[in-house]
């Protein structure tokens, strides 16, 4: 049996987000040729009974989980998501030994306390396309993946964050668009977004773009686009 790269869109919240970065990740993973598995837990009634389900005669490469948002940004309920991710990920653990990962801007803004609260065996911070191939061939081939770009492990207890590599957005190629269930996210009243840029040059106090994303300014190409535009279209 080939092992699988497992992601799971964690994002359970209502109304739902389509998940635009994971799909972007998902897609990267598809373009090498490496084997994929998908579970979004944001229509699933039972998400323990789906994971069990999904997961327990899977033969796992590594699962990544997606932390979109460490807390729901209100002052007034000021609740954290972090609990919930140690939920999953302990959930996750019941059925595979292969190593579970966190990505998502959640993750990237604050890395070493999410790994420390959640339980994850490490992470992806900043882009994630490249780095979640590499990890995947790594951990294939039996390297060592600590050394990678973008990665965040645990070594003797303390948590280590290597440097990050952005990806260059004008060499990847326009996402399918075909991974997860778009036209189900729209029929919930979500907005299916398209990314044009990433970073940003500005240094707003309350904002997490240019912790995850980074300062400088980097644009995907109008035609990439307009393609990626033209493949949620043609799903009907």
């Amino acid at each position: 049996m080939t092992r699988k790269v497992v992601l799971i869109n964690a994002n359970v919240l209502q109304p739902p987000v389509s998940p635009v970065g994971l799909e972007y990740v998902a897609d990267a993973v598809i373009r090498a040729g490496i084997p994929l598995y998908v579970i979004d837990l944001v229509f699933e009634k039972d998400w323990r009974l789906c994971l069990q389900k999904e997961l327990k005669n899977t033969d796992i490469l590594f699962t990544g989980v997606s932390v979109r948002n460490t807390d729901d940004c209100s002052f007034i309920s000021g609740k954290s998501f972090l609990p919930w991710i140690n939920e999953v990920v302990t959930e996750v653990k019941k059925y595979t030994d292969a190593p579970v990962f966190l990505g998502g801007v959640g993750f990237s803004v604050m890395p070493d306390i999410v790994m420390q609260t959640t339980g994850s065996d490490g992470g992806i911070a900043g882009d994630g396309e490249d780095a979640v191939v590499a990890l995947a061939q790594s951990i294939l081939h039996k390297d060592n993946w600590e050394s990678l770009p973008n990665v965040v492990f645990c070594r003797n207890g303390t948590i280590k964050c290597n440097p990050r590599k952005d990806v260059d957005l004008a060499l990847l190629p326009a996402p399918t668009r075909s991974v997860f269930d778009n036209r189900r996210y729209e029929s919930q009243g979500a907005v299916v977004g398209i990314e044009t840029k990433r970073g940003c040059g500005q240094e707003c106090v309350y904002c997490a773009d240019v912790i995850a994303k980074g300062s400088r300014v980097r644009l995907r190409s109008p035609e990439a686009v307009v393609k990626e535009f033209a493949n949620l279209v043609a799903q009907g």
